[in-house]
């Protein structure tokens, strides 16, 4: 279980609390979505989940533990790709399978091999050896996915997943995501639009004025 218990958040410039006593429990298993206006501080609680942002106020645990290891949690943002651009999208790939203690052996040839299939089924295996400064920002999107596809992960922190992806790989992606689900994962995918947030998502919450809102399913 993640327990996120009163976070709070103020950034000195604006002088304006953007998350005010957010308290948020997610079961293994569990699809959150949180949608909300473009600055109403979705973001910003996925950084301080994530780590990448301390809070004011509040904790966070996972399984009761105040530290939440970053091996186990992934964050994929449509706006911020951590890509190598003057590499390739297979040295890209290459690179974070190492980060992520995913060696090149036999034993885990099958990582490997679902880590092929999925850039098959994403069309995007035939352009893996083009350099990623030449790709679209739809591909950029899908390497990323990719890459953090292929990590074991017991929690995802989703930033507006599906933006510059077409509806097949929308689809394809949501399937994954039920999947890992089913695994245990723990799941937050947020979203400017309600619409556009994971169909089987098994609880929805509007963040507006630094406040979440549990909303009808």
């Amino acid at each position: 279980m993640i327990r996120i218990k009163n976070i709070s958040k103020t950034f000195s410039k604006k002088n304006k609390p953007v998350l005010v006593d957010i308290s948020l429990d997610i079961e293994n298993g569990e699809i959150i979505g949180i949608f909300g206006n473009n600055g109403s501080g979705k973001s910003t609680l996925l950084r301080i989940i994530n780590g990448i942002l301390l809070p004011d106020a509040g904790t966070i645990t996972a399984d009761e533990k105040f530290n939440i290891s970053a091996l186990n949690t992934c964050f994929i943002n449509s706006e911020t790709h951590s890509l190598y651009e003057r590499l390739t999208g297979f040295q890209n790939l290459d690179y974070f399978c190492s980060l992520f203690q995913i060696p090149d052996s036999s034993q885990v040839r099958p990582v490997r091999q679902a880590i092929k299939e999925l850039a098959e089924e994403m069309h995007l295996f035939e352009h893996l050896d083009c350099k990623v400064s030449d790709y679209s920002m739809g591909m950029k999107q899908k390497l990323c996915i990719l890459t953090a596809f292929s990590r074991k992960c017991t929690f995802f922190l989703l930033d507006e997943i599906t933006d510059h992806l077409d509806q097949q790989t929308i689809d394809l992606i949501h399937q994954k995501i039920v999947d890992y689900s089913k695994n245990g994962c723990a799941i937050i995918e947020i979203s400017r639009k309600k619409e556009n947030l994971h169909p089987e998502c098994t609880k929805i919450f509007k963040l507006e004025n630094g406040k979440l809102e549990q909303q009808l399913l």
